[in-house]
């Protein structure tokens, strides 16, 4: 199978025409590169979704934080937030507290094994598309990773 790869320079009778080759037998399916900026809600959410309605599917969710739980980390308001796949028939109190969100949000990841595809606190500072490839380059302090499918889930402000 030929795909575009203008990382890997191939050319005929000296010039370059950009097709390569890929190392996958033809027919058979690829993994797609999914990077999630945040692991709040959304995030969470987004991590429990997409691997159960998606095949091959390579999940990386960028945190800024040191532990999941997005907004619920950095404000103090009460509020009431569950996901109907989880639902916690324990709330102490209709409009709960910050930090019992909190708590539901990282059991939660921890029940489903949400934890495996986050990454802490990486800060991703800059991304950028690249028209050609069709990819997009995030950029974080330990390395850089390219993917083909961004999901901004990071803060409501």
């Amino acid at each position: 199978m030929l795909v575009h790869d203008y990382d890997t320079p191939t050319s005929l009778n000296g010039k370059h025409n950009g097709l390569a080759s890929e190392e996958v037998p033809l027919g058979e399916p690829r993994r797609l590169r999914v990077i999630c900026i945040g692991a709040g809600a959304t995030g969470l959410n987004l991590a429990y979704m997409l691997p159960r309605h998606l095949k091959n599917i390579d999940l990386l969710i960028y945190e800024k934080n040191e532990a999941i739980g997005g907004t619920w980390i950095e404000n103090r308001y009460p509020g009431i937030y569950q996901f109907t796949w989880a639902p916690n028939p324990t709330w102490s109190e209709f409009y709960t507290s910050s930090p019992e969100i909190l708590r539901y949000f990282q059991d939660t990841a921890e029940k489903f094994d949400l934890g495996e595809v986050y990454q802490s606190q990486p800060y991703c500072d800059e991304g950028a598309m690249e028209r050609r490839r069709r990819h997009l380059d995030v950029k974080d302090p330990q390395r850089n990773e390219t993917c083909p499918v961004l999901c901004p889930c990071s803060r409501w402000k």
